[in-house]
């Protein structure tokens, strides 16, 4: 159980990771290219 529970959490951990990493490239590309003015 403690097993299941583990992979799961590491499954989504990395799942989160990487749409967090992915929107933070995303980001720096936007604001790279100029879409995103400050």
């Amino acid at each position: 159980m403690k097993d299941g529970s583990t992979l799961r959490a590491s499954a989504l951990d990395r799942i989160v990771l990487a749409l967090v990493l992915s929107a933070v490239i995303w980001l720096g590309v936007a604001w790279a290219l100029g879409w995103i003015v400050p």
